[in-house]
């Protein structure tokens, strides 16, 4: 049995000085990995780093914040040009849903780094958008495994993956969300108003789920988490305090109670139908939609629904990608 030898991550895991949120130099990092960690490995050890955090180059304690111990194995997997990352939780892998709201989701056997980010980035408790980024880069798979269940084989994040029966690859939702709406009431170019607010949402790491625009209108609409909204009012106020004095714009509205349903795939791009079996999905449960958006890589379909008929609408559109089709398939297996 290989003896397993402590290291800790100051050691080897170099960050910038953002306290709390740091970031890795990655060539300092992959060197101090391949003088520290490499020869553990070629004696036939197995080195254990502690998680989540490092120091900077001058050595001052530094944390990669949330998500920070999955990304520091992604760090240090790029960092020594591993085969393969894995990741062990407490899953079975990537689901097509959350199985608490929809029994019948199932483990997903291959996701691509780009799905992986897009679930993280609405709400699954996959891997964090920041964890997959390093191992991304260098086309290095990841796989998602529980520690409970270890003799499954869980889901392969990786540059390319293998295409399902259907084109959507999963569902998930970000139930806790809101609508704000601004529009310009007099003949200017609202282009650069927004522009100026987007800038300052951005400058402010402000997450937006999905925007709307309507050119007739002059208006936007900004579908936002929930604890993000007086935030982003606050911005709205003092941004544009004299354009909403002279009545440039009219006074943002907000509509709350709303949940932000997101339907992904790389298979979508190019497929005809899709949106209209989600719609029509949505429609037979005699939901109204309150705004849609689909990305311009058709990666992803995100549209919102009142707050309160999300988890119908999740079994809805699960039913009609994954379940119906399934069930299709085991009924022409038997009849063959």
């Amino acid at each position: 049995m290989a003896r397993a030898e402590f290291i800790d991550s100051a050691r080897v895991l170099v960050t910038d000085e953002k306290f709390g949120n740091a970031s890795p130099d990655m060539t300092a990092t992959r060197q101090h990995s391949h003088e520290i960690l490499l020869p553990l490995v070629t004696q036939g050890s197995v080195p254990v780093v502690t998680g989540y955090s490092g120091a900077s180059k001058t050595g001052l304690p530094t944390t990669l914040g949330r998500g920070g111990s999955d990304y520091s194995a992604t760090i240090l997997g790029a960092a020594l040009g591993s085969d393969e990352v894995w990741i062990w939780t407490d899953v079975d892998g990537v689901l097509t849903a959350d199985p608490r709201i929809c029994p019948k989701a199932r483990t997903l056997a291959e996701i691509t780094f780009a799905e992986a980010i897009e679930l993280a980035y609405y709400g699954a408790k996959v891997i964090h958008p920041k964890a997959v980024r390093p191992t991304m880069e260098l086309g290095i798979p990841v796989w998602i495994k529980n520690s409970f269940r270890p003799e499954l084989p869980g889901t392969k994040i990786a540059s390319h993956a293998v295409s399902n029966s259907s084109p959507v690859k999963a569902i998930t939702a970000v139930k806790q969300a809101c609508l704000v709406a601004l529009t310009t009431q007099r003949d200017v170019h609202f282009a650069e108003i927004f522009g100026r607010l987007f800038l300052r949402l951005g400058h402010d790491h402000t997450d937006v789920l999905f925007s709307t625009q309507s050119s007739s209108e002059n208006s936007l609409g900004l579908v936002l988490r929930d604890s993000d909204t007086e935030h982003v009012m606050q911005i709205i106020q003092h941004l544009f305090r004299t354009e909403l004095k002279h009545h440039v714009l009219a006074p943002p509205s907000v509509q709350r109670d709303i949940a932000a349903i997101v339907v992904l795939g790389e298979s979508m791009r190019g497929q005809w139908g899709v949106l209209a079996r989600l719609f029509s999905a949505v429609a037979r449960l005699n939901v109204s939609v309150i705004a849609v958006a689909q990305g311009a890589t058709e990666l992803n379909i995100c549209f919102a629904v009142p707050s309160a008929r999300a988890d119908e609408v999740l079994r809805a559109v699960h039913g009609e990608f994954f379940e119906h089709q399934h069930q299709e398939s085991i009924e022409a297996a038997v009849t063959a």
